[in-house]
């Protein structure tokens, strides 16, 4: 049996304000986007447990072939900032710690690839409207930062956007 101190205490978690719900205008959708080289970046955007994490899904198809990956955000319980994993289909994985400024999700993240070559990128999230967003990529090269590339996403049809996750990456 639940003593009514604890369930106080965890409605009283559960009703607090999320740094998550910076991600409002992402969750729930499907996006799509291009790269300057004609590769497609499609992604699902999905809360879980209710909403105490959420999960991103994509598959860039390109003439190389699908490249697949998968983050998880969620909230450090110790500092309460949101920090986040990423897992790929070349192996590689990436963490780091997401904050907002002015609006503008700002991800500075550690990669480690399959061949154990470290890389620090830094990304943001801008929205542009109900329907579109900006994602900028850096990658700090010899202490400066160099722009990776620069997609503007649009949402997407979400049945027609987790086919294609389906069929390419199996999510």
């Amino acid at each position: 049996m639940m003593h009514s101190w604890l369930f106080a205490l965890l409605l009283a978690e559960a009703a607090a304000p999320s740094p998550l719900q910076a991600f409002d205008f992402l969750a729930g959708k499907c996006w799509q986007g291009s790269f300057e080289n004609g590769a497609v970046d499609t992604r699902c955007v999905r809360w879980m447990y209710g909403g105490s994490h959420m999960r991103d899904v994509h598959v860039v198809r390109g003439t190389d072939g699908d490249y697949c990956g998968e983050t998880i955000y969620s909230v450090d319980g110790e500092t309460a900032e949101v920090v986040f994993r990423y897992f790929n289909s070349l192996g590689g994985v990436g963490e780091g710690r997401m904050h907002s400024e002015g609006g503008v999700l700002v991800a500075p993240e550690t990669y480690t690839g399959k061949d154990d070559r470290r890389r620090e990128f830094r990304s943001t999230l801008k929205p542009l409207a109900e329907d579109r967003y900006e994602a900028l990529t850096q990658e700090q090269v010899n202490g400066e930062w160099r722009t990776m590339m620069r997609i503007e996403f649009g949402r997407i049809d979400d049945a027609e956007a987790e086919a294609i996750l389906r069929n390419a990456c199996g999510a």
